[in-house]
């Protein structure tokens, strides 16, 4: 199973991080600019879908968010990656 784990704080600098995991939990080695396109990515559209629900501030801190891959190695699509971040940012 494929899991999605995100963590949002108010205090701290401004950021967004994404990071790929293996099975195992081990952070996936990939090239900078593809991971940086797909955080933007995923980053513009949770922030869509929230501003589609609420018009209301984004969060002041950090949103880190790791994916874990599922029992055959594959990883969510940004859309649903995107859709769970915007969840958690509404909750």
């Amino acid at each position: 199973m494929t899991g999605i784990e995100v963590k949002v704080t108010d205090d701290g600098p401004a950021t967004f991080e994404v990071v790929f995991q293996d099975r195992r939990g081990r952070a996936i080695e990939c090239d900078p600019g593809d991971l940086l396109l797909m955080s933007r990515e995923i980053e513009e559209l949770a922030f869509g879908l929230v501003h589609q629900r609420e018009v209301r501030p984004l969060p002041a801190g950090a949103i880190r968010v790791r994916v874990s891959a599922d029992e055959w190695g594959w990883h969510p699509e940004a859309d649903e990656i995107a859709a769970q971040v915007a969840r958690r940012i509404l909750a």
